[in-house]
């Protein structure tokens, strides 16, 4: 964990969120039987601002009849409305006031600018992520339109969605035509995508391509072979990386130099115990969101905000931290690197975007993301639990997500039941069974198999699910016990 002298307990106009709970408890029927049930009574002030109950999706938006949830007010300012199946595989609605995205465009023409140098150069913008009613594909394709409708320089928009194959062609089709292209994606889908291009011959296309993510963690050194493979060089970036949820819009983008930030942690292990990251990297953002106050109880993320649907103390489930960001660039000051390290960390000392970083580390709530997809834990164990595999595997599971070559694939370790035996016939009906199963109970991954992934399955190494099997009892006597668990992002190297 990041040593306490870098990090703030809450960020935002506590104020401001006193006032966005005392209105909810006067407007929104939902909220008010929210704090009966929870035995809060009295005045919303700054004293009593942390004993309100905590929200979250289970606890307060599911339990409730949606229009319940809604300020009638509101109702006639909503111009957009998301969609989040979320690791419960239910769907929910998120509806958008207009006020929120009047400067949206703006915003997001000034990010491409900075780090990308769309006034200068060129460019091409392709959305290869899931288009439908999912925010981070609809969002962007709207706002990319606006900007290149309005902009005086060269700028186009593609939007396939994510059809891999459309992708591929446009960018084989245009590479000569253009300075550069920028391809909105989840990180995963970057490495299926290298893998097709191999397959089709199509070659060199890399090299003009720049990437905008969003939708998942990923590791340092996946960015660094990114680089490598576009062939380019700092201080221009090759990756810039977005965070945000259909719960609360867009919440922070990742800076050059918070970037190069998680690029000198993940070279060198002094700077990492330095400021505290000896167990695991997170991914870092300036903080873009302006209205919300956000909190950190427990190690965990929680905003308030007055939006389409208000969100009072409302728990994202993420593990996170909010980080005073001058303190961290003081501190480096006094660091002496080596060589092109000392030129990185001179541009993050330059750096003047927002002082508020946030760092995510990935779910709490025993959920993952699969190439941008969030499966919950509950769903893995139902599906390995199943009646059709009760004669074949004992239950017991460790799942891990697994970045190979660019690729997301889930990593099972599953207990065979005695007399099992681990053969390719074994690996082959377990494998078809776990991908209906888990299709069944979240939709968008059997969506993205048999769009993406289906289409390795007859290469092992290349299989979305990779396995190891463990005789009975190696996993149900395992001195941690747990009948299941998921790990974090794991690399093979």
């Amino acid at each position: 964990m990041i040593k306490d002298e870098f990090l703030l307990s809450s960020v935002g106009d506590r104020e401001a969120a006193c006032a966005v709970a005392r209105k909810s408890a006067i407007n929104i029927p939902a909220y008010r039987e929210y704090l009966r049930r929870n035995q809060f009574s009295g005045k919303i002030s700054r004293s009593n601002f942390e004993e309100l109950p905590l929200t979250d999706k289970e606890n307060y938006l599911m339990k409730a009849p949606y229009f319940s949830l809604l300020p009638p007010e509101n109702l006639d300012d909503v111009h957009f409305v998301f969609k989040s199946s979320g690791s419960s595989g239910k769907s929910f609605y998120w509806p958008q006031l207009k006020q929120q995205y009047k400067l949206f465009d703006l915003l997001f023409e000034d990010t491409l600018s900075k780090n990308f140098s769309i006034r200068k150069k060129r460019t091409a913008i392709i959305v290869g992520l899931s288009l439908g009613s999912w925010i981070g594909g609809d969002l962007i394709s709207w706002a990319a339109k606006n900007v290149a409708l309005r902009s005086n320089y060269s700028l186009t928009v593609f939007s396939p969605g994510n059809q891999h194959e459309e992708i591929l062609e446009i960018i084989n089709g245009i590479n000569r035509k253009v300075d550069q292209i920028i391809l909105f994606v989840c990180p995963s889908t970057i490495g299926h995508l290298a893998l097709l291009a191999e397959e089709k011959n199509f070659s060199g296309i890399f090299n003009k391509l720049r990437f905008l993510v969003i939708g998942e963690p990923f590791s340092e050194n996946f960015r660094l072979r990114l680089r490598a493979k576009c062939k380019v060089k700092p201080p221009e970036v090759v990756l810039t990386s977005v965070y945000g949820s259909a719960d609360t819009g867009i919440i922070g983008i990742e800076s050059n130099a918070v970037a190069f930030f998680r690029e000198l942690l993940s070279r060198y292990g002094q700077l990492r115990r330095y400021y505290g990251f000896e167990n695991s990297l997170p991914n870092f953002f300036n903080l873009s969101v302006k209205e919300a106050y956000i909190e950190m109880v427990k190690g965990e993320l929680v905003f308030t905000a007055w939006q389409g649907l208000p969100l009072m103390r409302y728990n994202l489930h993420d593990n996170g931290s909010l980080i005073d960001w001058n303190t961290v660039k003081t501190a480096l000051k006094d660091i002496n690197l080596d060589g092109e390290s000392e030129k990185l960390k001179n541009h993050i000392i330059k750096d003047r975007s927002n002082p508020i970083v946030i760092a995510v580390g990935g779910r709490s709530d025993g959920t993952i993301y699969l190439c941008g997809t969030n499966i919950s834990e509950s769903m893995l164990s139902n599906a390995i639990n199943d009646k059709s595999l009760q004669k074949t595997v004992t239950g017991h599971f460790y799942v891990s997500v697994l970045e190979r070559n660019g690729r997301q694939q889930l990593k099972w370790e599953i207990e065979l039941k005695p007399g099992i035996r681990p053969d390719k016939k074994t690996e082959s009906v377990i494998y078809a069974k776990l991908i209906e199963l888990l299709g069944k109970l979240q939709p968008e991954f059997m969506a993205d198999y048999n769009s993406i992934y289906s289409k390795w399955d007859d290469n092992e190494s290349a299989r979305i699910f990779q396995f190891k099997f463990y005789p009975w009892p190696q996993l149900s006597r395992r001195p941690d016990s747990a009948k299941h668990r998921i790990i974090a992002l794991t690399e093979d190297k």
